[in-house]
């Protein structure tokens, strides 16, 4: 019964809302970057799927991906800091989100290198948005601790959800078909 009530709460959290996906926030403070990743669709939403697609590609990539996610969006976060505009960098965030949907659901696992390279270059592209964030003459470390530290908490509970229900790869496809449409919705909303 517990694992139908944790399934729903998961299905909750992958529920499309009407929003931007990047609305305009002041960064100041670690309480304010550790929630903007809970509160952010787009963000809430890769983070998950890095964690399940972790999971279902296992082995290495159990710890490899959520690693190189996080290394490349702090890369992207200093980048995106000297506030250097990057055309279409909305669209490819919200290409992140629908491609690990799409991953996701087709559970067809890729070449280590391969999800690397996708996992990267997804995470460099949040970064970078949330580094235009941080006002000009403001360092942003606190903001960057907290949204890091959200971002691996994120990254744990979608690798702990297949894990709760005996790494179901129903739970893993079905989490991807809600990911990628709310990606798709997000999308039509912007």
């Amino acid at each position: 019964m517990h694992k139908r009530i944790i399934l729903i709460l998961a299905s909750c959290l992958i529920t499309p809302a009407l929003a931007q996906a990047h609305p305009l926030h002041t960064v100041h403070s670690f309480p304010q970057g550790f929630t903007h990743p809970f509160l952010g669709l787009d963000h809430l939403l890769v983070m998950l799927a890095i964690g399940l697609w972790a999971v279902q590609l296992g082995q290495s990539a159990l710890w490899q991906l959520p690693c190189a996610f996080l290394a490349s969006m702090m890369a992207g976060g200093f980048w995106g800091s000297k506030q250097i505009p990057l055309p279409l960098l909305e669209d490819g965030i919200l290409a992140s989100v629908i491609l690990l949907g799409l991953l996701l659901m087709l559970a067809k696992p890729l070449p280590i290198s391969v999800s690397l390279l996708i996992v990267g270059i997804s995470g460099w592209m949040h970064g970078y948005a949330h580094g235009l964030e941080i006002p000009i003459g403001y360092s942003g470390l606190n903001y960057g601790l907290g949204f890091l530290l959200a971002t691996a908490s994120l990254h744990g509970i979608g690798l702990m959800l297949p894990l709760l229900f005996g790494r179901s790869i129903l739970l893993t496809r079905w989490a991807g078909v809600g990911i990628l449409v709310s990606g798709c919705l997000i999308m039509l909303g912007s």
